[in-house]
């Protein structure tokens, strides 16, 4: 067998065998795609709660039939009028990927409206009292009023805009590479995989010892009866993007 023969033969046995072992590295610690037509995968082994309004439907899913509509009821008593949020707190790791996608209605805009802020992904200490660390939210721009992606800074009172003037009326990506520390840790963010924030030697635990919890949601004034739509949640060891979709090529001839 020639050198040419034996080189083709060794890329194909070697595209077959890497795929699931680089695969067998990415490790889910949380999903919730709502097809249990609940939020019970939230709320398994005591570590996730439920709070404000909202809840699973049929009305619009990315994937399968259900779909969380965090749905901002004004019947209910304030703060849980504007608060509709789902949270999990059992992520005993120093860093991972979040990631959720959403579907913000076309009305729905927080210019002019209480507090023109949105909370809709966010890191929260897991100690008293309980404090927002880092979130993702919606404010409108300053120069345009178009409601805009900002990242907010809890805890060193500062909003980081983006300029990413999110698509309203169809579906979009959040995700997110967090590690915990409090001088040393870092926090990037991607909107439809495209980085829109990094910030490395930060505090991203707040006051709490060592972990967060996280959650989605639809919280803030500007949100009073007014809903979003949120699917398949996500929490990972490896950016749901970045393990290489290998697989053996048809085109690869075997020259004698």
């Amino acid at each position: 067998m020639n050198k040419r023969k034996s080189l083709a033969i060794m890329i194909i046995m070697m595209l077959f065998i890497l795929v699931p072992i680089s695969q067998s590295f990415a490790q889910t610690y949380f999903s919730s795609s709502f097809e249990t037509g609940n939020v019970s995968e939230w709320l398994a082994d005591d570590g996730g709660n439920h709070q404000g309004g909202g809840y699973v439907t049929t009305e619009r899913a990315l994937t399968g039939k259900y779909s969380w509509k965090a749905y901002n009821d004004p019947k209910l008593s304030s703060p849980d009028n504007i608060s509709a949020k789902l949270l999990r707190w059992r992520f005993d790791y120093k860093e991972a990927f979040y990631s959720a996608w959403y579907f913000w209605p076309t009305d729905y805009n927080t210019k002019g409206v209480d507090g023109e802020y949105i909370n809709m992904f966010q890191w929260k200490e897991r100690t008293s009292p309980y404090d927002p660390t880092w979130i993702v939210a919606v404010k409108p721009s300053v120069s345009t009023g178009k409601d805009e992606l900002v990242v907010h800074d809890w805890h060193g009172k500062k909003i980081y805009r983006t300029g990413i003037a999110f698509p309203k009326g169809t579906w979009f990506k959040l995700e997110a590479f967090l590690r915990a520390g409090r001088t040393d840790g870092q926090l990037i963010v991607w909107f439809n995989d495209q980085e829109i924030f990094r910030l490395n030697q930060i505090n991203t635990l707040g006051n709490t010892p060592s972990y967060l919890m996280w959650g989605v949601g639809n919280y803030g004034g500007a949100g009073l009866d007014k809903f979003i739509y949120v699917d398949d949640a996500k929490v990972s060891s490896q950016r749901s993007t970045s393990v290489a979709q290998l697989s053996a090529p048809t085109n690869l001839r075997i020259v004698p």
